[in-house]
């Protein structure tokens, strides 16, 4: 735990995208307003789990963000436990001490551990399901289903993948019990034990998905990244497909209007259009997966595969990582046992057995330089946007939180301004500069921010330079030059007043 305090104290200065929209969750639940994001409406798209244990720490805390930043180093910390189960059930002690010692030292894990993402979360249950499911394989003990079940019906809070591994669980549990002669009531309520229990946790959720939707959910993106996937498919930029608007202002981007896309797609559904997509998707992913993966030494380049994604993040690869370093671990121990055999065949001098000693020393210092080498140089952008360097857009909005108190309608390309000023995120369309104008016109906000951060518009890089060519922007707060990197303005939206003289705030 204590590396991965010196990374928050040292690597961590603002909250991640994501991680604003999960502890405004949190503090909508803590203040009574409901399960209501950034965009002041339902959120159906983030599992509730890690939201609500940001909100009970904060209850003990006092701040969203460091109580996010304190649930990702608790449970990031304890991942350590499951991977040793795992491996010591499957392996033995050795191979399980080493894979310890691997989560508790891989580069990747401490970083994520020290962000506000719900993935440490989701690893940590996700691995204690899979290790009580192996019990349930090789031990006929009611009480492994049921925290089988449980494990995964709170995986299933944090993320909806969840349902895959209990089927999978329940299947594997079936064919291995039915291989070893055991009788098929035995595992009929086995298995039911592990799906009830299960069902019940998830219940709650589904039953707040399905009412928000109209008809029974279990999850609410499938249809959402479907359309995104489409529309890239189709040719447009991934901005473009997922921020995009048509012609007459409407949003055609999901992310524009997420609860509209829930349970809409203007693409049709079927087996046809779903199986092309999913091969052009691999097609056009491939490049992706080479470049961020196979590449680079984040994981020790290990060759992985994630396809038929709609477009590919860094995070939907973190799930591989615990089962990576458990077949790392017995290689390791495996590379032991050889060199301790050859040294006996050989007869070498007891000297020689100090090496075999150290070779899973060796071995592991190995894969930590190599997973360390890639974090530290090459960068994961997911944990990059909380370090210093996006520091101006904390600064930004615990600005605007006070030159402009209570509620406020913000444009935005992220979440970060929008969860510090404590205002109400409508995100910025990707489209061309006149039409972005009267796009912001018709949604009337008050406040406009631009940065030059990673979520880039077509026409930033202009309004920046220039301002925002409209005489209803006035120019509020700036950092940096005009010419500079990582600069964010801030710019009030005056509804029907011509703008005000005022110095704008550097």
């Amino acid at each position: 735990m204590s590396l991965r305090f010196c990374w928050i104290l040292t690597r961590t200065a603002v909250i991640e995208n994501e991680g604003g929209e999960y502890a405004r969750l949190a503090e909508n639940l803590l203040g009574g307003r409901g399960y209501v994001g950034n965009m002041g409406q339902p959120q159906l798209t983030y599992a509730p789990l890690f939201p609500i244990l940001i909100a009970l720490a904060t209850w003990v805390c006092g701040n969203s963000e460091v109580a996010g930043r304190c649930v990702s180093l608790l449970l990031g910390t304890l991942l350590v436990v499951p991977v040793y189960l795992i491996a010591h059930q499957l392996y033995g002690r050795t191979t399980a001490l080493i894979a310890g010692l691997l989560v508790a030292f891989h580069p990747l894990l401490i970083g994520y551990s020290s962000a506000v993402y719900n993935e440490t979360v989701y690893l940590t249950l996700l691995m204690l399901g899979v290790y009580w499911g192996l019990r349930c394989i090789t031990d006929n003990d009611w009480k492994h289903s049921v925290f089988a079940g449980t494990c995964f019906g709170l995986g299933y809070l944090s993320r909806v993948e969840a349902v895959a591994i209990v089927v999978l669980t329940v299947l594997s549990c079936g064919i291995l019990g039915w291989a070893q002669g055991i009788m098929w009531k035995k595992l009929l309520y086995r298995n039911l034990l592990i799906l009830g229990t299960f069902a019940v946790i998830a219940a709650p959720y589904v039953g707040f998905l399905s009412g928000h939707t109209g008809r029974f959910r279990f999850e609410a993106k499938n249809k959402m990244n479907f359309t995104i996937g489409s529309r890239i498919n189709s040719g447009l930029s991934v901005d473009e497909a997922q921020l995009g608007i048509s012609s007459d202002l409407k949003d055609e981007g999901p992310l524009l209007d997420e609860n509209r896309f829930v349970d809409y797609s203007p693409f049709p559904v079927s087996l046809k259009t779903m199986t092309r997509y999913f091969l052009k998707s691999a097609l056009r992913n491939r490049h992706t997966i080479y470049q961020r993966v196979i590449n680079h030494f984040f994981l020790g380049s290990p060759i992985l595969m994630l396809f038929a994604a709609h477009f590919v993040q860094f995070r939907y690869l973190l799930p591989l990582v615990p089962f990576l370093i458990i077949w790392a671990a017995q290689g390791v121990t495996c590379l032991r046992e050889w060199f301790r055999g050859s040294l006996a065949l050989m007869k070498c001098p007891w000297r020689l057995a100090v090496i075999e000693k150290a070779i899973p020393a060796v071995a592991m210092l190995a894969l930590l330089a190599v997973a360390g080498f890639g974090v530290l140089n090459d960068g994961v952008q997911e944990l990059d946007s909380g370090g210093r360097k996006a520091l101006p857009l904390k600064q930004a909005g615990l600005w605007l939180k006070q030159y402009a108190q209570g509620s406020k309608k913000i444009m935005d390309t992220r979440t970060i301004v929008p969860y510090y000023s404590g205002g109400t995120l409508v995100y910025l369309p990707e489209t061309d500069s006149v039409r972005a104008l009267r796009y912001i016109d018709s949604r009337n906000p008050d406040f406009i921010v631009l940065t030059d951060f990673s979520f880039r518009r077509t026409y930033l890089t202009e309004w920046l330079q220039h301002s925002i060519p409209s005489p209803k922007a006035e120019l509020i707060y700036t950092t940096g030059l005009a010419s500079s990197e990582n600069r964010v303005a801030i710019y009030r939206w005056n509804h029907s007043v011509a703008p005000r003289t005022q110095e704008p705030r550097c």
